[in-house]
């Protein structure tokens, strides 16, 4: 099984290169509003959840860039 196959396996049928970006985004999302939240609001969560959060996005975006270029290379 090559990369770009393991891009295209089927999850739920869709390929899983494009839950890897739907995670992705959503990833980057949550981090960016944990700093907002903290910031604008009185709900406080610990800079370190930033931290974990920005983490996961790049090993998540990472791992969706490689697959995703796998299909063009």
């Amino acid at each position: 099984m090559t990369l770009r196959d393991f891009a295209y396996s089927l999850v739920f049928g869709k390929p899983l290169v494009l839950w890897l970006g739907i995670l992705t985004i959503t990833l980057l999302i949550s981090t960016a509003s944990i700093m907002v939240l903290n910031t604008h609001t009185r709900i406080r969560i610990p800079v370190a959840w930033h931290h974990r959060f920005a983490f996961a996005t790049i090993c998540s975006a990472v791992v969706h860039a490689t697959l995703a270029l796998s299909l063009y290379f």
